[in-house]
């Protein structure tokens, strides 16, 4: 009988001896009950703990453990990111979806904010603006469609103002989005133009190549022949300078016109011979103060300013008769005018009229001397001026040359 109770009492004790000798063994169980009710952070630790000891399987648990709880961590900063940039958040929401970046779609939505705080700078900076767009357009096919479209309407606003130099890197960058291949070339042609405009600003003529080649563009045919024309005029090809400042002139461009009358001058002055100088003297006064105004259909370049430098001499001499006087007591004259045209290269005289000039009104009651006006020429059916016939023939002797006129 005692030997039956001496290996009950043994067995008991090897039984008990299980939980005596095994220390991990409630560590291990309370980890998996706090596994079970979802306290994975502190499971991981727990179990972290016994994967030392290499007790059972903590260590496969403790890594499953801090696997879920990083899940949890980065699901739940994924939905505050979301919730902050649904507000418009986007500093808050980029910083914590960079934190779990290869996380879901936080890399898009990292891409997306940087869009859209690009979008809002465009007004204010859009220099900048650019940059960050250029930056981020090959994500994918998405962005690069909005990105497209956004540098495409940067561009547009840098052309209107007429930012070429800004607008083109833009638009070389997106040149198959809507028209912008048109608006590159278009783009490109303004800054040569302008290129061409400050060489021919500051150099001159060598901007003609650069002119040449933008062809029809804005007004750079205007200054092709513009400088042509200097061209000609520098190597005293008159003709052919007048001939296009006579064109330029008539479009008002730049100092054409002042061009135009200086060349026509030196041309029929110096090279045909064809200057007229206005004589004007009288025996009244010993001035010219008679005469009011001389009217000319001549181009002004016809006229010198000496005798000297001219082949006609065309003079005025006359005399101013006592006419009456008028209630008011101012005297009246009647002036009568002889014309004279003189060729001093054949000197000869080609024209010689004397004019009366016509009487001062019975009605008009003058303050001062009042001498009358005379002209030179008639009035035909329709109310037309028309050279007196006798000197008519004379001016077409004169300038029977092929003379480019106004």
């Amino acid at each position: 009988m005692k030997k039956i109770v001496f290996i009950l009492i043994l067995i008991s004790i090897l039984l008990s001896g299980c939980n005596l000798f095994d220390p991990h063994n409630k560590d291990y169980q309370e980890a998996v009950s706090l596994f079970n009710i979802g306290e994975y952070e502190e499971a991981a630790e727990i179990f972290a703990k016994l994967a030392g000891y290499e007790y059972k399987d903590s260590a496969e648990l403790a890594e499953q453990s801090r696997n879920i709880h990083q899940e949890i961590v980065k699901e739940q900063a994924y939905v505050h990111a979301v919730d902050c940039f649904k507000i418009r958040e986007y500093e808050i929401s980029k910083a914590i979806f960079e934190d779990i970046i290869d996380y879901k779609d936080s890399r898009d939505y990292i891409v997306t904010i940087i869009y859209m705080q690009a979008i809002e700078i465009i007004q204010n900076d859009p220099d900048t603006a650019v940059e960050i767009l250029i930056d981020i357009k090959d994500y994918n096919e998405e962005i690069a469609e909005l990105v497209n479209e956004a540098l495409y309407n940067i561009a547009l606003n840098y052309m209107s103002d007429e930012l070429y130099e800004k607008a083109f890197p833009v638009l070389e960058t997106i040149i198959y989005h809507k028209d912008s291949d048109e608006l590159f070339e278009l783009c490109n042609k303004h800054i040569k133009y302008n290129n061409a405009i400050t060489e021919f600003n500051h150099v001159g003529h060598s901007a003609y190549e650069a002119f040449f080649e933008l062809g029809g563009f804005l007004d750079s045919v205007n200054y092709v022949l513009y400088i042509d024309a200097a061209r000609y005029a520098e190597t005293h090809k008159y003709y052919d300078a007048i001939e296009k400042y006579l064109y330029l002139s008539a479009i008002d461009f730049l100092d054409s016109a002042d061009l135009y009358k200086k060349y026509a001058y030196m041309y029929h002055v110096e090279v045909l011979n064809l200057g007229l100088y206005i004589d004007k003297s009288f025996d009244k006064y010993g001035s010219d103060k008679l005469i009011d105004y001389i009217y000319s259909d001549f181009p002004e370049y016809y006229f010198t300013d000496s005798p000297e430098e001219a082949r006609y001499i065309m003079s005025f001499t006359g005399r101013s008769r006592y006419f009456g006087t008028y209630n008011d007591g101012t005297d009246g004259y009647e002036t009568t005018v002889t014309v004279m045209i003189t060729d001093t290269t054949e000197n000869q005289i080609l024209f010689s009229e004397r004019f009366t000039a016509y009487p001062p009104s019975d009605g008009y009651l003058p303050q001062g001397d009042v001498f009358g006006s005379f002209d030179f020429f008639e009035t035909d059916e329709n109310g037309l001026s028309v050279y007196d016939k006798d000197i008519q023939p004379v001016l077409t002797k004169m300038f029977k040359y092929d003379i480019i006129t106004e």
